[in-house]
């Protein structure tokens, strides 16, 4: 009964490790896009899709504007740091 005790003891620490990076994960991404939202909601308002509704144009966008933020911010570090096969050559 001991290792069966033991067992769910590790398997509930465990999960519990796993899922509440991920659950804080999304809930900052959810909170990035709200601000990112508001950011972008005059933006949104001008530009009239007809296939999107007025709500989801400006949640697209904040999405599309957050994912170039994180493309460039990529581009930036990688400029400045050594590509990896000069890193060992010196």
């Amino acid at each position: 009964m001991k290792r069966f005790t033991s067992f769910i003891k590790t398997t509930l620490i465990g999960g519990l490790f796993f899922i509440i990076p991920i659950v804080l994960l999304v809930y900052l991404i959810g909170k990035v896009i709200g601000i990112f939202r508001k950011m972008v909601a005059p933006i949104a308002d001008k530009i009239d899709f007809s296939l999107l509704g007025g709500e989801m144009t400006s949640r697209i966008i904040a999405t599309i504007v957050l994912l170039l933020l994180c493309f460039c911010l990529v581009i930036c570090q990688n400029k400045n740091s050594q590509p990896i096969e000069r890193m060992g050559r010196r």
